[in-house]
Protein backbone atom coordinates (compact mmCIF):
# COMPACT_ATOMS: atom_id res chain seq x y z
CA UNK A 1 0.00 0.00 0.00
CA UNK A 2 2.69 2.44 0.66
CA UNK A 3 4.47 1.96 -2.92
CA UNK A 4 1.33 2.72 -4.28
CA UNK A 5 0.23 5.74 -2.38
CA UNK A 6 4.15 6.89 -2.97
CA UNK A 7 3.42 6.33 -6.79
CA UNK A 8 0.08 9.13 -6.21
CA UNK A 9 -1.69 6.11 -8.03
CA UNK A 10 -4.83 6.76 -6.64
CA UNK A 11 -4.86 10.18 -5.92
CA UNK A 12 -4.92 11.29 -9.52
CA UNK A 13 -8.34 9.60 -9.80
CA UNK A 14 -10.49 12.26 -10.88
CA UNK A 15 -14.00 10.47 -9.29
CA UNK A 16 -12.37 9.67 -5.32
CA UNK A 17 -14.93 10.93 -3.31
CA UNK A 18 -13.65 9.66 0.13
CA UNK A 19 -10.14 9.41 0.94
CA UNK A 20 -8.80 8.10 4.53
CA UNK A 21 -4.82 7.92 4.91
CA UNK A 22 -3.49 6.26 7.83
CA UNK A 23 0.01 7.91 6.85
CA UNK A 24 2.26 9.71 9.16
CA UNK A 25 5.46 9.59 7.39
CA UNK A 26 6.93 8.51 4.40
CA UNK A 27 4.86 10.32 2.07
CA UNK A 28 5.29 11.47 -1.35
CA UNK A 29 4.23 15.45 -1.86
CA UNK A 30 1.07 15.64 -2.66
CA UNK A 31 0.20 17.71 -5.71
CA UNK A 32 -3.46 16.31 -6.38
CA UNK A 33 -6.51 15.78 -4.90
CA UNK A 34 -9.88 15.17 -6.92
CA UNK A 35 -12.36 18.15 -6.77
CA UNK A 36 -14.96 15.25 -6.15
CA UNK A 37 -13.80 14.60 -2.68
CA UNK A 38 -16.73 14.38 -0.25
CA UNK A 39 -14.26 13.10 2.76
CA UNK A 40 -10.90 13.86 3.23
CA UNK A 41 -9.99 12.04 6.17
CA UNK A 42 -6.09 11.84 7.15
CA UNK A 43 -5.36 12.37 10.50
CA UNK A 44 -1.49 13.13 11.12
CA UNK A 45 -1.72 15.58 7.29
CA UNK A 46 2.11 16.08 7.41
CA UNK A 47 2.07 18.84 4.76
CA UNK A 48 2.05 22.63 5.15
CA UNK A 49 -1.17 22.81 3.37
CA UNK A 50 -3.30 21.45 1.05
CA UNK A 51 -2.18 21.66 -2.72
CA UNK A 52 -3.10 24.85 -3.90
CA UNK A 53 -4.81 22.89 -7.46
CA UNK A 54 -7.21 21.64 -4.70
CA UNK A 55 -10.99 22.47 -5.89
CA UNK A 56 -12.24 21.58 -2.44
CA UNK A 57 -16.33 22.63 -3.79
CA UNK A 58 -17.66 19.41 -3.07
CA UNK A 59 -16.10 18.44 0.27
CA UNK A 60 -18.16 17.66 2.74
CA UNK A 61 -16.12 16.77 5.91
CA UNK A 62 -12.23 17.63 6.49
CA UNK A 63 -11.08 15.63 9.13
CA UNK A 64 -7.22 16.83 9.31
CA UNK A 65 -6.23 16.48 13.24
CA UNK A 66 -2.91 15.89 14.45
CA UNK A 67 -1.58 18.05 11.02
CA UNK A 68 1.73 20.18 9.96
CA UNK A 69 0.40 22.78 8.59
CA UNK A 70 -0.10 26.74 9.93
CA UNK A 71 -2.91 27.27 7.87
CA UNK A 72 -4.76 24.51 5.86
CA UNK A 73 -5.60 26.84 2.87
CA UNK A 74 -4.52 30.00 1.87
CA UNK A 75 -7.17 30.89 -1.00
CA UNK A 76 -10.81 31.46 -0.88
CA UNK A 77 -12.15 28.71 -2.39
CA UNK A 78 -15.83 28.29 -2.37
CA UNK A 79 -16.47 25.74 -0.24
CA UNK A 80 -20.75 25.66 0.24
CA UNK A 81 -21.01 22.00 0.52
CA UNK A 82 -18.75 21.93 4.02
CA UNK A 83 -20.26 20.95 6.91
CA UNK A 84 -17.56 19.68 9.25
CA UNK A 85 -13.79 20.94 9.95
CA UNK A 86 -11.52 19.03 12.76
CA UNK A 87 -8.30 19.94 13.47
CA UNK A 88 -7.85 19.12 16.63
CA UNK A 89 -4.35 19.09 18.00
CA UNK A 90 -3.14 20.71 14.80
CA UNK A 91 0.17 22.68 16.79
CA UNK A 92 1.69 24.25 14.24
CA UNK A 93 -2.12 25.95 12.77
CA UNK A 94 -1.41 29.63 13.76
CA UNK A 95 -4.54 31.12 12.22
CA UNK A 96 -8.00 29.61 10.78
CA UNK A 97 -8.73 29.69 7.27
CA UNK A 98 -11.23 32.28 6.04
CA UNK A 99 -14.76 30.73 6.48
CA UNK A 100 -16.12 33.14 3.99
CA UNK A 101 -16.88 31.25 1.01
CA UNK A 102 -18.16 27.64 3.56
CA UNK A 103 -21.15 29.06 4.99
CA UNK A 104 -22.74 25.92 5.95
CA UNK A 105 -20.18 24.43 8.87
CA UNK A 106 -21.58 22.94 11.09
CA UNK A 107 -19.10 21.72 13.45
CA UNK A 108 -15.70 23.62 13.77
CA UNK A 109 -13.38 21.71 16.37
CA UNK A 110 -9.81 23.35 16.76
CA UNK A 111 -9.17 21.36 20.36
CA UNK A 112 -5.26 21.73 21.37
CA UNK A 113 -4.45 23.70 18.52
CA UNK A 114 -2.21 25.42 20.89
CA UNK A 115 -0.48 28.00 18.58
CA UNK A 116 -3.54 29.31 16.80
CA UNK A 117 -3.86 33.10 17.92
CA UNK A 118 -6.11 34.27 15.58
CA UNK A 119 -9.94 32.71 14.61
CA UNK A 120 -11.63 34.23 11.35
CA UNK A 121 -13.92 37.13 11.77
CA UNK A 122 -16.46 35.32 9.39
CA UNK A 123 -16.88 32.36 12.20
CA UNK A 124 -19.26 35.18 13.83
CA UNK A 125 -21.31 34.68 10.62
CA UNK A 126 -22.10 31.19 10.17
CA UNK A 127 -25.46 31.05 10.53
CA UNK A 128 -25.43 26.88 10.74
CA UNK A 129 -22.64 26.20 13.31
CA UNK A 130 -23.51 24.13 16.30
CA UNK A 131 -20.39 23.36 17.38
CA UNK A 132 -17.74 25.19 18.37
CA UNK A 133 -14.70 23.81 20.41
CA UNK A 134 -11.53 25.44 21.02
CA UNK A 135 -10.66 23.83 24.27
CA UNK A 136 -6.60 23.92 25.10
CA UNK A 137 -6.05 27.17 22.42
CA UNK A 138 -3.40 28.47 24.92
CA UNK A 139 -2.26 31.16 22.58
CA UNK A 140 -5.74 32.49 21.55
CA UNK A 141 -6.04 36.18 22.97
CA UNK A 142 -9.69 37.39 21.25
CA UNK A 143 -12.43 35.86 19.40
CA UNK A 144 -14.80 37.94 17.05
CA UNK A 145 -16.58 40.82 19.27
CA UNK A 146 -19.93 40.08 17.80
CA UNK A 147 -21.21 36.48 17.13
CA UNK A 148 -24.54 36.17 15.14
CA UNK A 149 -24.69 32.31 15.58
CA UNK A 150 -28.61 31.25 15.36
CA UNK A 151 -27.67 27.62 15.35
CA UNK A 152 -25.05 27.28 18.15
CA UNK A 153 -25.69 24.97 20.54
CA UNK A 154 -22.40 24.36 22.47
CA UNK A 155 -19.38 26.41 22.64
CA UNK A 156 -16.13 25.35 24.52
CA UNK A 157 -13.23 27.38 25.29
CA UNK A 158 -12.07 25.97 28.61
CA UNK A 159 -8.62 25.69 28.82
CA UNK A 160 -7.90 29.13 26.64
CA UNK A 161 -5.42 30.67 29.41
CA UNK A 162 -5.52 33.97 27.62
CA UNK A 163 -8.60 34.60 26.82
CA UNK A 164 -10.07 37.68 28.41
CA UNK A 165 -13.16 38.90 26.48
CA UNK A 166 -16.58 36.90 25.85
CA UNK A 167 -17.96 38.39 22.25
CA UNK A 168 -21.63 39.61 22.39
CA UNK A 169 -24.00 36.49 20.99
CA UNK A 170 -26.71 38.24 18.36
CA UNK A 171 -30.08 36.56 17.46
CA UNK A 172 -31.81 33.81 18.42
CA UNK A 173 -30.01 32.39 21.94
CA UNK A 174 -29.94 28.21 21.24
CA UNK A 175 -26.53 28.16 23.04
CA UNK A 176 -26.85 25.01 25.66
CA UNK A 177 -23.38 24.09 26.79
CA UNK A 178 -20.74 26.95 27.24
CA UNK A 179 -17.58 25.74 29.02
CA UNK A 180 -15.18 29.02 30.17
CA UNK A 181 -12.95 26.85 32.77
CA UNK A 182 -9.34 27.81 32.21
CA UNK A 183 -10.05 30.96 30.98
CA UNK A 184 -9.25 34.67 32.43
CA UNK A 185 -12.98 35.64 31.48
Amino acid sequence: MNSYFERGCFLEDEKLRLLRVFCHSNCCDLVYLSSELRLLDWTGYPFKSLPLSFKPENLVAILLSYSNFEQPWKENKPMHKLKVINLQGSENLIKTPNFKMAPNIESLVLECCTRLAYVDPFVGVLKRLKLLNLRGCKSLRCLPTKIGMESLEELILSGCSNLKSFPEIDGKKCLLRLYLDGTNI
